[in-house]
């Protein structure tokens, strides 16, 4: 995964297993399925902004069994394209910013640093905009107003298609889904070895 994301086609849920089991190990399955019901984003039909998901989650793997027949595309962006648009005293700033934690397992702190450096000279982000603080810096905006504008991957996902992408890295987001929808994905957290 050079480009922080793959997709791919053919994938029973035998080779799905497989492969999640030489990614690592799976921390959390859901069904991601349309629910007028529920209050969830990821159960709705409504699209969802660029965002990563729990801090925990090296990869996320969506499995495919039925997509909509309109809408429901996956969206892509490069947090390291939006960070080349960026000063580095911006970066500096987003690196001072906690965002609140996704508190899902029984360990989840009350917040996590936005972006954190790696060994390799890039960074690991952590990013939901409805996760942000009232007090944030000017930083945070123009990474927001960057995410929404910088040009996304789009994806439709067809059965049994795999799409895995490097939650540290990349952001991604979804488009609407038509009222009634039977859409199915599987979505795995993955932590790596």
């Amino acid at each position: 995964m050079q480009h922080g994301w793959y997709h791919g086609s053919n994938y029973s849920a035998d080779d799905t297993k497989a492969l999640l089991q030489d990614l690592g190990q799976v921390i959390m399955t859901t069904h991601v399925k349309p629910n007028p019901e529920s209050k969830a984003m990821v159960t709705s039909n409504k699209a969802l902004g660029p965002h990563t998901d729990h801090h925990k989650a090296s990869l996320i793997l969506w499995h495919c069994l039925q997509q909509s027949l309109s809408g429901g595309e996956s969206r892509l962006i490069d947090s390291r394209t939006i960070l080349s648009q960026m000063t580095q005293h911006e970066i500096s700033e987003l690196k001072k910013i906690e965002l609140k934690e996704h508190k899902v397992f029984p360990d989840d702190c009350e917040s996590q640093p936005m972006l954190e450096a790696t060994s390799n000279g890039h960074y690991r982000i952590y990013y939901s905009f409805w996760l942000a603080t009232q007090n944030r810096p000017e930083a945070f905006d123009k990474f927001r107003r960057l995410s929404e504008h910088t040009p996304s991957i789009s994806i439709r996902m067809n059965p049994n298609d795999i799409l895995i992408i490097d939650n540290r890295r990349m952001l991604h987001g979804r488009g609407s889904i038509e009222e009634g929808s039977n859409r199915h994905l599987i979505r795995y957290w993955i932590q790596t070895k």
